[in-house]
């Protein structure tokens, strides 16, 4: 997630992640040198004098001290890729000298997306409000996609009561999810339940209940970053015998990407992934 600056308005109402997809660590680190802004809030700026993210790729992370967290906070089956994926991130990271603690936050994960989805639809009724006046007349179900005209519907149905609730989720999950990292330096687990799907398994044009089913597979461990703010990052350390890659996430403290791109650049090293290109997606 891309640090954004103090006077800046968060996309999505803060929930949605800004970035790129790399095939190196070093491209990320570059990009998020390009991207990042410079004035931060303060709880951004924790490592803000440990130089740029680039020069992190040189940098050893020291010994870290990582919770496994193998399984999502919801009652979810989890692929045996993705689980396969973790066991062998943590198996790696032991070889390099840090600590594996299974460990899972106690956080109430329902409660956690009624308040990003509440969140989400009334942001997009917001922008689709301006868009609108923008635009002199109203959308109609031809300018949006089906997801977006069935969430449109919800959040215009959304009363100041039930966003207020939303806000007081977040920010008591935000708290939870800080006083739960004093004990770690990162969280390690899958990026999804599922494997990487096909190209149209999830689609902005299925009905919304459909769609959700789906997304809810794929989000149910990236949800949590996304409401506490947390920064996280993929690492394609595992890949299953037909040649898909399935990434694992490492999540750090609040500002401090720098942790991150560190552990990451030490993975690489010990396990390259830049030469391998997905070959059964076909």
């Amino acid at each position: 997630m891309i640090p954004i600056g103090k006077n800046e308005v968060p996309p999505r109402g803060g929930l949605a992640v800004q970035h790129v997809v790399s095939r190196s660590v070093r491209d990320s680190a570059a990009m998020l040198d390009v991207l990042a802004y410079d004035d931060l809030p303060a709880a951004l700026q924790v490592q803000q004098d440990q130089g740029r993210y680039l020069e992190q790729m040189d940098q050893a992370p020291g010994k870290l001290r990582i919770a496994l967290m193998e399984r999502p906070l919801l009652p979810m089956p989890v692929e045996a890729a993705c689980r396969q994926a973790v066991h062998r991130a943590a198996a790696t990271c032991r070889e390099l000298g840090h600590d594996i603690v299974e460990a899972t936050p106690e956080i109430d994960m329902q409660a956690l997306q009624e308040a990003a989805g509440t969140m989400s639809v009334t942001n997009l009724a917001e922008r689709i409000a301006a868009r609108e006046a923008e635009l002199g007349r109203e959308v109609t179900a031809t300018d949006l996609e089906p997801v977006d005209t069935q969430m449109l519907e919800w959040g215009r149905t959304v009363t100041a009561e039930q966003q207020e609730r939303a806000l007081d989720t977040i920010a008591r999950i935000e708290q939870q999810m800080a006083d739960f990292m004093t004990d770690y330096d990162l969280i390690l687990s899958p990026v999804m339940a599922m494997t990487p799907p096909r190209l149209g398994v999830l689609s902005m044009r299925l009905p919304l209940e459909e769609f959700s089913r789906v997304a809810t597979r794929g989000a149910v461990f990236t949800t949590l970053y996304n409401v506490s703010g947390q920064p996280a990052i993929s690492v394609p350390l595992y890949w299953t015998d037909a040649g898909i890659p399935v990434g694992v996430m490492f999540a750090g403290r609040l500002g401090e990407e720098r942790t991150l791109i560190r552990l990451a650049a030490q993975l690489e090293r010990a396990h390259p992934w830049f030469h391998r290109v997905p070959w059964g997606l076909g």
